[in-house]
Formats: C-alpha cells, sequence, structure tokens
C-alpha cells in the first residue's frame, strides 16, 4: 500500500519538506502532573511539534510478584491526566498523543480526543491494539523495534486490514541508549520502498546529529525521549536529551531538510557572479556581419553570460549589431 504524499496531523503537516518531531516524555515526570506541564512548556522550547506519554499498567510490564513491581508502578502515567494535559498542549501548540499498552488507556485516549496513536514496539504483535488503532482512521505510528521483517510485515497487515491511509512505520531498535554505529539508518531507505512515503524514526540514542541523518535518508516523523536532568534517577532520564540539546536536534531535522533541494542541477546566482568559470566575450570591437572566431572572441571572467564552453558552437556565427571591444557576447547578438 503507498500512503499519501502529505498528511495532516492535528495543525501541523507532514510532507517532503516538513518533518514532525515527537519529544516523549516518557516516564520522566515521576507522577507529579506540575512535572509533567513542565516537560510541555520545555517541549514548546525544544522546537518539536509533539509530545507523547505512555499509559500502562505495571501488570502490562511486569507481573504482580516480580522484583520490580512496585518501581513499574511508580513509572505509571495515570489516565486521568489525558484531559488535563491535552488541554494544556492545545493552548501550547503542541500535538498532545500517547502510546497505550491496553485497550482500556486506548479508549481513554480516543476519549481524550488524541489526533494520532502510537503503537509500541513491545506491542507489535498486540493485534488488539492494532486494530483498535487502525480503525480509529487517526494516523498511527507503529514501532518496530524487536522485529524481524516477517514481524513487520504481519502487523503492518494488521493494520492495512483496517483499511487505514495513515499508518508510519517507525525504524527502531530497542536498545537504551543505543550507539550510533547500531543505528542502521538504511532500513529507513527500505521501508519507504516497500511501505509508503512517511516512515519515521524512534531515537534511542544520544545523538544530536543523527535526526538529520535519517532526514535525508528520508524519514519525516522523529520520537526521542527528553528529560530536564539526566542525572534524575528512572526509567528514561539517562538517556534522554536536555532541553537545550533537544532544540539543537529538532534544529538539525528541520536544517537538513531546507538543505535537500529540488535534485536539479543548476548554477545559483553567486557561483554565476564568482570568477572561477567564464563567458564569452570580444576581443576587439566586432563589425555587423561579421563572423565570430577565435580571433575576436575569447574567454573571461565572470561567468555571468553564455559559458565558454559554448565557444566553439559560435565561431562562423554572423554578428547582427556592431559589438565593441572587451563586451560580454549576449545570444541575441548574432
Amino acid at each position: 500500500m503507498k500512503y499519501k504524499s502529505s498528511m495532516s496531523i492535528g495543525n501541523k503537516q507532514i510532507d517532503g519538506g516538513n518533518a514532525f518531531v515527537i519529544a516523549e516524555v516518557g516516564s520522566n515526570h515521576a507522577r507529579s502532573l506540575e512535572l509533567a506541564f513542565s516537560y510541555l512548556e520545555a517541549a514548546v522550547e525544544s522546537g518539536v511539534d509533539a509530545v507523547k506519554f505512555q499509559f500502562f499498567d505495571a501488570l502490562d510490564i511486569v507481573a504482580s510478584n516480580h522484583e520490580a513491581y512496585s518501581e513499574v508502578e511508580s513509572y505509571v502515567t495515570p489516565i486521568e491526566w489525558i484531559p488535563k494535559l491535552k488541554k494544556y498542549c492545545d493552548e501550547l501548540n503542541l500535538v498532545f498523543f500517547g502510546s497505550a499498552f491496553n485497550l482500556n488507556a486506548f479508549k481513554a485516549l480516543e476519549s481524550g480526543q488524541v489526533a494520532l496513536h502510537k503503537i509500541a514496539s513491545s506491542e507489535l504483535l498486540n493485534s488488539e491494539l492494532l486494530l483498535a488503532a487502525g480503525r480509529s482512521m487517526k494516523p498511527v505510528l507503529v514501532s518496530l523495534g524487536m522485529s524481524e521483517w516477517f514481524e513487520v510485515e504481519m502487523a503492518l497487515k494488521v493494520l492495512q486490514s483496517t483499511e487505514n491511509q495513515s499508518i508510519i512505520p517507525m525504524h527502531c531498535i530497542s536498545k537504551y541508549p543505543l550507539a550510533t554505529s547500531l543505528a542502521n539508518l538504511k532500513t529507513i531507505s527500505k521501508l519507504i520502498s516497500r511501505y509508503g512515503n512517511f516512515v519515521g524514526f524512534s531515537d534511542h540514542t544520544e545523538s544530536v546529529e543523527i535526526g538529520g541523518w535519517a532526514a535525508v535518508l528520508g524519514a519525516r516523523v522523529f520520537e526521542k525521549h527528553i528529560t530536564l536532568n539526566r542525572n534524575k534517577k528512572g526509567a528514561d532520564h539517562w538517556y534522554a536529551l536536555e532541553p537545550k540539546l533537544f532544540k539543537k536536534y529538532t534544529q538539525n531535522i528541520r536544517e537538513s531538510l531546507t538543505s535537500l533541494g529540488d535534485g536539479e542541477k543548476y548554477y545559483v546566482e553567486d557561483e554565476k557572479n564568482g570568477r572561477r568559470r567564464k563567458s564569452i566575450y570580444t576581443m576587439r570591437s566586432i563589425d555587423i556581419g561579421e563572423k565570430l572566431h577565435l580571433d575576436n572572441i575569447s574567454e573571461q571572467g565572470p561567468r555571468d553570460g553564455i559559458p565558454s564552453t559554448l565557444i566553439g558552437m559560435l565561431t562562423n556565427l554572423n554578428s547582427n549589431k556592431k559589438i565593441k571591444d572587451n563586451q560580454k557576447i549576449k545570444w541575441e547578438d548574432f
């Protein structure tokens, strides 16, 4: 299935020249709504388009008798926050959404009128969530961490069965942090060729530059963890970017897209005015009807007229006007 060449998410636009950048708050809010609001404000300062939270129960992650259960429980984002987070995001011109790890959380997000949904890597083969997200007919980001191609195919087949035309596969490797040498960014190009125009990158590296590299390869949706302080204790602080670096990350992505151009080959004005290329000039005055030849024309800088590489084509052509000495030859002169 080939997806759309442009897509709107809330009031944001994704296309060949516009990226959608997401600050993932994850579990860094310490179950404090006030702190969560601080993350939204930091996200605005970082220049992102959206913020994402994770909505799960501790039992979605570990069994109740697991030694990490109480720790995981401390990371849970209360679903009661959804309308409050959504309201503040609207005020800040941010798109708010979440990744649900169970149907109850998904329904709460839907009730909160989120603009899109996210399927986490851990839920890639959760057909219940895949179908629910697909049937929402909203854009669906699906992270492809912890998977091989056959699992990616299975998940996307389920999503495609809903006829939702706004599915965005997210290249992802579920290692925290991820070394840039293991990022395997060429997967982005393969995802584009297999599944359509819009592909994303769920980035777990500590790199500020890698988002720009991924954008050049075709990624247009980017997700990265944000923290207010990397030294804080918690699941997601230590490999996340603080706001100042997150702003640079976002800028690198947007600047990389402006650098792509249209793929055509031509001189820009400053190149034409430079003296490292030459145009064709008269060596002496030329009378009306006189032939141009290498005794009366020559190459001189700057390259702002007929390129010197075409001098051979001009020889033996007749001048249709009198041309002064040391004048730039123009097409209308003959």
